[in-house]
């Protein structure tokens, strides 16, 4: 949705459960606007990735903190989407 607020979160470990989609702890679909502020993720999986943002989407970050895998990938921003991180 459109002007979306994510405070206080926690994230830990996603799963992926069949199907051919991928691992994310942070999906942002096309259309949608949301900030992200005070959160913690954390992943030890090299499969995931942290912040997906699709094309047509948003996404701002603040005061966030990581913890993932060396070879997990921080981000994916489709072309068209956006992804900030404060």
């Amino acid at each position: 949705g459109r002007n979306v607020s994510i405070e206080n979160c926690i994230g830990r470990g996603p799963h992926r459960r069949g199907g051919t989609g991928v691992q994310d702890q942070m999906e942002i679909l096309a259309g949608a606007d949301v900030v992200m502020t005070d959160c913690q993720l954390t992943d030890s999986d090299p499969a995931t990735t942290v912040f997906h943002v699709r094309k047509g989407a948003r996404l701002t970050v603040s005061t966030t903190s990581v913890s993932k895998d060396p070879a997990a990938s921080m981000s994916s921003v489709e072309a068209g989407g956006t992804l900030v991180v404060e």
